[in-house]
């Protein structure tokens, strides 16, 4: 049985997610700049900026919209090698998934693992009461780790969402943070309306601890009544939603993902925003991440007026990465301030050995149109 502190929880969860993917897709910019805002807030109470780490962003459909947000990266640097040749994305047991990148906004990253088969094919399900969740496939590397599911139900009630998907690392009996979900109904041949459930989900790792391999997702699958999800003009109460058992998957992460350690670079690039200067100190590469430093002036650093007009001024940053195939945009999905100024994350195409790279930081305003900052960032091959 589910207790009611936990079904106040799922609930929670589950209104925030209500109506298919345009829902998990409307937390748009301003929501989020308020969330990093708020981090900002904490910085200044704690007498420094900490880093905003966490950010529920579920992806949305245009990359304009990613480039309002901020967020951080990593980069790498190493002996130049011959660029391999770029392969074919292979989808084999994952094509339901295709649509569903193209709303997220680390999909340059999902389609360059599956590119150079650094996926990894679970295939592990389970099913109570009527529900089934497979656990279809997962990447990584000792920044983060990414996998692919899918629920379905065979009764009369619809899916409304995966409520709860949660990644326990079995040597240490803890929960990973999860920063990123993006899921959609699915609507296929054969396959009755709301009744499958497709889903992508992030988690961070420290690379500064061990890296895990014996894992456990665990999922729940917030329902509703038939009819629901197609009336626009529903709501979802809590006596409307119900739940499923927890549904568990234990596998083993392939040692595969341990073969990449994260490269840094130090391009130290100097410009000028809102006139004051910010320097590109770092970058960290890994198949799945990037991460941009950007540093303040040493005497700034701790005027909270400057920090907060430079943070706001900042509208977007992303990379355009060239590649054989042509330019990659990397965007930014998570960020916020450090000790020395600001750090942004963003998506990863290491793994097809990039031959230039550019950061572009968004600046302006929408009313009298962005400009971009560019600042060359020093490439590594794998």
């Amino acid at each position: 049985m589910i207790s009611n502190k936990e079904e106040e929880e799922l609930l929670s969860n589950a209104v925030q997610m209500h109506q298919q993917v345009e829902v998990e897709l409307e937390q748009q910019s301003s929501a989020i700049r308020f969330a990093v805002q708020q981090g900002l807030e904490r910085g200044k109470r704690k007498s420094k900026m900490a880093l905003f780490t966490k950010s529920t962003f579920m992806g949305f459909a245009a990359a304009a919209v990613v480039a309002i947000l901020l967020f951080v990266l990593p980069y790498l640097e190493s002996e130049p090698q011959t660029a391999r040749p770029l392969q074919r994305i292979d989808w084999t047991g994952l094509e339901d998934f295709k649509d569903l990148s193209s709303f997220d906004v680390d999909d340059e990253t999902v389609y360059s693992a599956l590119r150079n088969g650094y996926i990894q094919r679970i295939n592990k399900s389970v099913s109570s009461e009527g529900f089934t969740v497979t656990l279809n496939a997962v990447t990584a590397d000792e920044n983060k780790l990414i996998i692919l599911y899918t629920a379905t139900t065979d009764n009369a009630q619809e899916i409304h969402s995966i409520n709860s998907a949660k990644l326990e690392d079995k040597a240490t009996n803890s929960y990973l943070k999860d920063t990123m979900r993006v899921a959609s109904h699915f609507r296929g041949p054969g396959v009755k309306s709301y009744s499958k459930f497709i889903g992508r989900s992030t988690f961070d790792l420290d690379r500064s601890k061990p890296f895990p391999e014996q894992l456990e997702a665990d999922f729940k699958i917030a329902l509703v009544d038939p009819g629901m999800m197609e009336d626009p003009n529903s709501e979802i109460a809590y006596e409307d939603v119900q739940y499923s058992p927890s549904l568990k998957i234990s596998f083993t992460l392939a040692s595969k993902f341990k073969e990449h350690p994260t490269q840094t670079v130090y391009p130290d690039k100097t410009f000028t925003l809102e006139g004051h200067e910010l320097t590109l100190t770092q970058v960290e590469f890994s198949p799945l991440m990037t991460r941009v430093n950007l540093a303040m002036k040493e005497n700034e650093r701790d005027q909270w007026q400057i920090r907060d007009k430079l943070f706001v001024a900042i509208k977007g940053t992303e990379i355009a990465s060239e590649t054989k195939k042509g330019v990659d945009q990397l965007l930014s999905y998570s960020g916020g301030g450090t000790d020395e100024g600001f750090s942004y994350l963003l998506s990863s195409n290491l793994l097809d050995n990039p031959r230039s790279m550019e950061l572009l930081i968004k600046t302006g305003s929408e009313e009298e149109g962005l400009s971009e900052i560019k600042l060359k960032i020093p490439v590594v091959n794998q």
